[in-house]
């Protein structure tokens, strides 16, 4: 058995396996290549830092674990971001966050970003069909499934707007096309637009 059959079956191929193995190695492996990854841009991930995914599945006493390989879900006990940004995350994506399962599709990792505290996002793409045209699945028949997906069509519009003024170039992500490129987008501007001191910079 090889270490990416240890993944989900339907994420062995595309972006997930690439990730994980940009995350694989060493402690000083890993932070050298993120850095690189991102010079000459004022940013330093550090052995002290934390990141996810953190490597390959392990094989160990006959069986893998694959805990190593495991994204990052941001609105759920990580180490990445804290308890108060991942509740304003939550609450700002969904109107009902009873089932949440919002898993980040990039790999992040912490860093110094011009000195600051910082997130670097990873987002990789292994082929044509990952940038979807598609726009989000219709919400499902509960009252929730309809209140969540207008909720996300509303925050993903006003990342849009937030994302121009920042540029000062016009956006056009939207809940309804294009909707995997999109949300990273949006939930990236929201990890740095919240204010005060709390709030990560971030390099996507």
């Amino acid at each position: 058995m090889k270490w990416w059959e240890a993944l989900p079956e339907k994420e062995r191929k595309g972006s997930r396996p690439r990730c994980v193995l940009l995350m694989d190695g060493s402690c000083d492996e890993v932070t050298e290549r993120l850095t690189r990854l991102v010079s000459p841009t004022g940013v330093i991930v550090s052995p002290a830092d934390e990141w996810m995914p953190r490597g390959k599945p392990i094989y160990r006493n006959g069986v893998w674990d694959d805990d190593p390989a495991k994204e990052v879900n941001l609105i759920k006990t990580n180490n990445l971001v804290s308890r108060g940004i991942q509740d304003a995350l939550r609450d700002w994506w969904l109107a009902v966050a009873r089932s949440a399962r919002r898993r980040f599709g990039t790999s992040p990792a912490r860093a110094k970003i011009e000195g600051k505290p910082g997130l670097l996002l990873v987002e990789a793409k292994a082929h044509e069909n990952e940038l979807s045209y598609s726009g989000k699945s219709p919400p499902g028949a509960s009252v929730n499934s309809q209140r969540n997906h207008r909720q996300i069509g509303q925050v993903i519009a006003a990342a849009s707007a937030g994302l121009g003024l920042a540029t000062g170039n016009p956006w056009g992500i939207s809940r309804d096309s294009h909707y995997q490129l999109s949300n990273r987008f949006a939930w990236a501007w929201k990890l740095v637009s919240r204010g005060g001191a709390e709030s990560p910079r971030a390099v996507f």
